[in-house]
């Protein structure tokens, strides 16, 4: 998403990464990352509760993700180590929404899995049937 952000800006889209972690976590996340894109903390998870996000240890740790890892691995790419220094929750499970520009909620993708997401391509035409 970080290399497309330019077509995401065109499409009208502002992108607001949520975490409910620690803000020292969030920070150092996104100076390793680089993410470009402005982050809201939901320590509560009244979001993720609105969302209708939760927890699954079954769908963090199953067959799909670790052949993911497995594969990254074998890519060479480096794996995300865990922050041993904060509290957080490996099994807080993820999505992507959309809202329009009056709050509505227009999009929703919750992740089956930890590595579940849509693909750019699959936001952008769904910013625009929404547009």
């Amino acid at each position: 998403m970080f290399q497309r952000q330019s077509e995401l800006g065109s499409a009208g889209c502002s992108v607001v990464v949520v975490t409910f972690g620690e803000e020292r976590g969030a920070v150092r996340w996104q100076q390793e990352t680089k993410c470009p894109f402005q982050y809201y903390r939901d320590q509560t998870r009244s979001l993720y509760t609105f969302l209708g996000l939760r927890r699954s240890v079954k769908a963090v740790w199953n067959t799909a993700t670790l052949s993911y890892y497995g594969s990254e691995v074998a890519k060479g790419t480096p794996l995300p180590q865990s922050y041993t220094d904060l509290e957080d929750d490996p099994h807080q499970m993820g999505g992507d929404f959309i809202f329009d520009s009056n709050a509505t909620l227009k999009f929703v993708y919750r992740s089956k899995t930890a590595s579940d997401r849509p693909s750019v391509d699959h936001i952008l035409q769904a910013i625009h049937n929404i547009l």
